[in-house]
């Protein structure tokens, strides 16, 4: 099962949009080097007015990883 979370972006980096990268490229740039989402559990990305969508699979000892924590902690959904 996916879990999707709304991480505002716009709120922890307000120059995001300043960055010229696609939108598609730069959302998962930014999962992977600067929220650490190891990419074999990042399923999709997407910038959007309301920060950025994140999906990643879910799996057993997910709960027990550093990165997962701070995602959620960041997560508004």
């Amino acid at each position: 099962m996916n879990k999707k979370l709304l991480i505002p972006i716009m709120e922890i980096d307000s120059a995001w949009c300043l960055r010229g990268f696609s939108h598609t490229q730069y959302a998962q740039e930014y999962c992977v080097k600067v929220l650490k989402i190891p990419m074999k559990y990042l399923v999709k990305s997407k910038l959007s007015g309301r920060g950025l969508n994140v999906e990643i699979e879910e799996s057993e000892g997910l709960r027990t990883e550093v990165w997962y924590d701070n995602l959620l902690s960041l997560s508004k959904v």
